[in-house]
């Protein structure tokens, strides 16, 4: 069985957040815009660009990317608010507020590399 890695879960998780909120025929209209591949890798520039072509629509699609990747990596989904405090979602370590894109992916990928390393223990 092949395990996904997290860029395929990200690039998915776009695809999907996009298709859902403009339809097939826009994903493939802007598809060109983005390089999905490297969005794991730099979160903070598919954010400006996503805030550059979307403007003030741009919080919500990149929240639905969140929720989408987390639903995928099968972790709990909390309310994505501006300063919502995840101590839930990331018991044990120091309390902080993510409300940027970037911090949730981040910590998204730092989540799936230690399940990844846990399962290869």
């Amino acid at each position: 069985m092949n395990t996904p890695t997290f860029e395929n879960l990200v690039r998915i998780s776009i695809y999907e957040s996009i298709e859902a909120t403009m339809g097939d025929d826009a994903w493939k209209a802007i598809n060109f815009y983005f390089d999905t591949r490297s969005v794991a890798r730099d979160p903070e520039r598919f954010a400006r660009l996503v805030d550059s072509l979307f403007g003030s629509n741009s919080s919500e699609l990149q929240r639905r990317i969140v929720r989408t990747l987390l639903s995928k990596m099968g972790r709990p989904v909390p309310p994505i608010i501006e300063g919502t405090r995840l101590d839930d979602w990331y018991s044990g370590e120091t309390k902080r507020s993510f409300s940027e894109f970037q911090d949730w992916i981040r910590r998204a990928r730092d989540t799936f590399s230690s399940q990844d390393r846990s399962i290869a223990s």
